[in-house]
């Protein structure tokens, strides 16, 4: 996992630190609050993929519901979910949007004032640790739906393009 995460910070953060040189500073907040929220999101599927219960989704496999056996699938799997969505798409997110974060400062530094530029990697790092913070208890609280919410868009896919993408495995 450390060597694919080196790999896609590489060919993420770079292009990521040249494009905020070159945008507008309205453009550059937005990208950032965007990898925030992909970075918050990715930890809240990964902590109500750990959650979950597996139970459920099997009454609605049964059903022949959309998503359910992919859930199962996910709840089955779940060290694996956590540790690409919590640790490497979560973590990775946050370390992007601090280089980010970085990029916009320095930009405001050189052009406005120290202050500002201290604020904005301040509230990179505060909308980070909070978002995570308080979508902890939405994951815990919601975990099935989470997953199920999850599960559908991975079926959809799935069906759209004719691919498995996580092929069915017995209990362990």
């Amino acid at each position: 996992m450390g060597s694919v995460s080196f790999l896609i910070a590489w060919f993420v953060a770079l292009p990521s630190q040249e494009a905020m040189r070159g945008l507008p500073l309205f453009l550059s907040f937005a990208i950032l609050l965007l990898i925030v929220i992909v970075g918050i999101l990715a930890d809240a599927v990964g902590l109500a993929t750990a959650a979950a219960a597996e139970a459920p989704f099997h009454a609605m496999a049964s059903k022949r519901i959309a998503g359910a056996r992919q859930a199962i699938q996910l709840i089955r799997n779940a060290d694996k979910v956590t540790s690409i969505a919590n640790d490497v798409v979560g973590d990775l997110a946050g370390t992007i949007s601090g280089s980010a974060a970085t990029a916009i400062a320095i930009r405001l530094f050189l052009h406005q004032s120290s202050v500002q530029a201290g604020l904005i990697v301040a509230l990179a790092a505060s909308l980070t640790v909070g978002g995570k913070a308080g979508m902890k208890g939405v994951a815990l609280g919601h975990a099935n739906e989470i997953v199920f919410l999850l599960a559908r868009g991975l079926a959809w896919v799935e069906r759209a393009f004719h691919v498995t993408l996580l092929p069915d495995r017995k209990a362990r």
